[in-house]
């Protein structure tokens, strides 16, 4: 999955390379790098504390389950308390932004229904997603957050390259594509072996 990962991220840089060098844009490639990595590190945290909210006789998860909640359903409780840190994270930069930037007044511009729309949408699918998880995630037991997340990370990054695709992102970039395509192969085959490592021992 790493790997997988590691050529993806390979492809956008070459792709984003030829790109700013036809148009004549510098970037900040290292900055980039770090910030990416960093995201990347921090986006697993999300998956432990879904884990943690299983423990025996103290998690979150027990407690919905003590109160009659399937153990399926059970893990939405987990969710809403550990999203909460990201939700406020997000608020408080957003806010800061908005004062640093004195941009309150861009939520009045005219014709803005439309990203509302497509941001109230990206939000019901996105913890949707997350729900679907939790129930494939409890179903596969002990070893479901393990082995569920990282698939859950690698299926996003192969769909939002697919959509890239169709949205014309990766026209002309016929090298920087075929990296892409490689990864993306080495990502579903690094799904597949996590998947069977279930099955093991």
């Amino acid at each position: 999955m790493v790997i997988g990962v590691a050529l993806t991220a390979y492809a956008g840089i070459l792709r984003d390379k030829q790109s700013n060098e036809q148009e004549g844009k510098k970037i900040n490639l290292k900055a980039g790098l770090i910030i990416a990595v960093l995201s990347g590190f921090f986006s697993a945290f999300p998956g432990i504390g879904f884990d943690a909210g299983f423990a025996e006789g103290s998690g979150i998860g027990y407690y919905a389950q003590e109160a009659g909640a399937t153990a399926r359903n059970s893990s939405l409780a987990i969710w809403v308390v550990v999203l909460w840190g990201a939700f406020i994270l997000n608020a408080m930069y957003a806010i800061f932004l908005l004062f640093k930037h004195k941009s309150w007044n861009s939520f009045k511009k005219s014709k803005s229904g439309k990203a509302y729309m497509w941001s109230i949408v990206a939000a019901l699918c996105w913890f949707g997603a997350l729900g679907v998880y939790e129930q494939g995630a409890t179903l596969m037991g002990n070893m479901g957050s393990a082995i569920g997340w990282p698939i859950l990370m690698g299926g996003g990054l192969i769909v939002s390259n697919v959509l890239a695709y169709f949205n014309k992102e990766w026209t002309g970039a016929t090298k920087p594509f075929g990296w892409l395509m490689f990864g993306v192969v080495v990502i579903c085959i690094g799904m597949i072996i996590i998947g069977y490592s279930n099955t093991v021992g």
